[in-house]
């Protein structure tokens, strides 16, 4: 298993990561549990988590329907 890297995230008005966490736990009306959440082709946030895998693809900007992105 590889070692993660450390970075630096800016805290600001343009890119504050505390606030676009807490937006975004407001806007989908999260108070308890997972963070990264599951969403419906409707927009609906299920309560049910995403996988890690699911949440690497979404970091790494590959598309998490595509099988062929997926895999590698």
């Amino acid at each position: 298993m590889e070692a993660g890297v450390t970075i630096a995230i800016a805290r600001g008005d343009v890119a504050c990561p505390a606030r676009a966490l807490r937006a975004w736990l407001d806007a989908a009306g999260i108070e308890a549990g997972p963070i990264f959440r599951l969403i419906n082709k409707a927009g609906t946030v299920s309560g049910e988590r995403l996988t890690d895998r699911s949440v690497a693809n979404i970091v790494k900007g590959l598309d998490p329907f595509r099988e062929e992105e997926a895999a590698a």
